[in-house]
């Protein structure tokens, strides 16, 4: 997960590192060697009070030009960090949240609000040249789906004049929880989000699994969003959604469709089970249509018999007819001759 990234030089920069690629030591030799980056500007990522050696050789640290970059990291134009090559989870239950979340308001918000944004693990700047957080999920409201020079976001920057967002949620882990109810909920605040949501998978932190929070209209920070009266439903109000806990897990529902949003695992479930539905459905009347043919066929061979049968009946009804004046006459003969 993403953490803090923020200016400062190679020797005492703070650093959330990455364990596949980076190793935390003191990097002073580099700060000996490269009091350059004093002028320089440098972006690390927060963990707390590391200092970061790359592969035990300070140098590594330095790109072709003496730019301070590292590894696995990648930078925009402005030499803003947007990739730290960490993994956007760090455990199943926190990823399930954000791969249900993220894609399920993601495609109402498009739906919904053809203003607004919604991104996930974005590194958000307020100032240029200071910290940057990346928030789980976030939507902004005005933001639209591009930035202001018609491109798609690599991150996103309120000094450019971005909207600050107004629904953060975060999906705490045991490594994230502290920075989540601490410095990030404090930063939030302090830009101005006007809802901040956090959900605790393990519900060790927070034993109701969710925190609700809006922004304190007489100021210092966030206040609690009650639950609907008699439930464990939270409303939120920029979004006109209600999250609650299911078990361990996260879920969204819309009032206006009545239904919990789904993402697009459990669309392609339904949609599979759908056409699952739709194959039987197929297949039942063809298994009804060789049925009903099967029947027309009897019925055929029935009236056919019944036709045969009803002749056969007028030949023989007809025979005896011949028979019985066949008979007749002989009898009519034998009379007429006398004994």
């Amino acid at each position: 997960m993403h953490g803090h990234w923020w200016p400062g030089r190679v020797g005492t920069a703070q650093i959330e590192h990455c364990p596949e690629h980076f190793h935390i030591a003191r990097a002073a030799t580099a700060q000996r060697k490269h009091r350059q980056f004093n002028r320089r500007r440098w972006y690390g990522s927060g963990m707390d009070d590391a200092r970061l050696q790359y592969n035990g050789s300070p140098a590594a640290l330095l790109a072709a030009d003496g730019t301070p970059q590292l590894p696995h990291i990648a930078y925009d134009e402005d030499g803003y960090p947007f990739c730290d090559g960490e993994p956007l989870a760090q455990n199943e239950p926190q990823a399930e949240q954000i791969f249900y979340a993220f894609p399920a308001l993601k495609r109402l918000v498009g739906r919904r609000f053809p203003d607004a944004y919604a991104a996930s693990d974005m590194f958000v700047y307020r100032r240029r040249g200071g910290t940057g957080l990346a928030p789980d999920i976030f939507v902004a409201f005005g933001a639209g789906a591009r930035d202001r020079h018609g491109e798609k976001r690599n991150s996103y920057k309120l000094f450019e004049g971005e909207p600050v967002p107004s629904f953060v949620l975060e999906v705490l882990s045991g490594t994230t929880a502290d920075r989540d109810l601490g410095r990030k909920r404090a930063a939030y605040a302090e830009w101005g989000v006007e809802e901040y949501w956090m959900f605790d998978p393990f519900g060790k932190r927070i034993p109701t699994f969710i925190s609700a929070e809006r922004l304190s209209l007489a100021g210092g920070g966030f206040e609690a969003i009650e639950p609907l009266p008699g439930t464990a439903v939270y409303p939120s109000a920029v979004l006109g959604l209600e999250l609650r806990a299911e078990g361990d897990m996260l879920r969204i529902r819309d009032p206006e469709t009545g239904e919990d949003l789904r993402d697009y695992s459990d669309e392609f479930d339904a949609r599979q089970a759908a056409e699952e539905q739709a194959a039987a459905v197929e297949e039942r009347a063809a298994e009804e249509a060789v049925a009903r043919q099967a029947a027309e066929e009897r019925a055929d061979a029935e009236a056919a018999g019944r036709v045969d049968a009803e002749r056969r009946a007028a030949a023989e009804a007809m025979a005896r007819k011949a028979l019985e004046a066949e008979l007749a006459e002989l009898r009519r003969q034998r009379r007429n001759e006398g004994p």
